[in-house]
């Protein structure tokens, strides 16, 4: 498989951010010091990652979630956590 872009990478995380994880995504506080945050990483492999710094947030859960809609997804064919 041919290296992933700086691109598709970033599409990649755009995509799990708004059609898997949105409601977690919109459930950070931002007011807070510091933020919560919720960071959807991928690299050039084709490989995701999760990372947040809210404790109800279960890093666990999310990766479910992204699998269970993984399966069905052509944007997300090819990409693995």
């Amino acid at each position: 498989m041919a290296d992933r872009t700086g691109e598709e990478q970033q599409a990649i995380c755009t995509h799990i951010r708004t059609a898997v994880l949105s409601a977690e995504n919109s459930g950070l506080d931002i007011t807070t010091d510091p933020p919560e945050a919720l960071i959807i990483t991928a690299d050039y492999m084709g490989t995701i990652e999760f990372i947040t710094s809210k404790e109800s947030l279960s890093i666990s859960d999310m990766e479910a979630k992204w699998t269970a809609h993984s399966s069905g997804c052509s944007d997300c064919n090819g990409w693995s956590l």
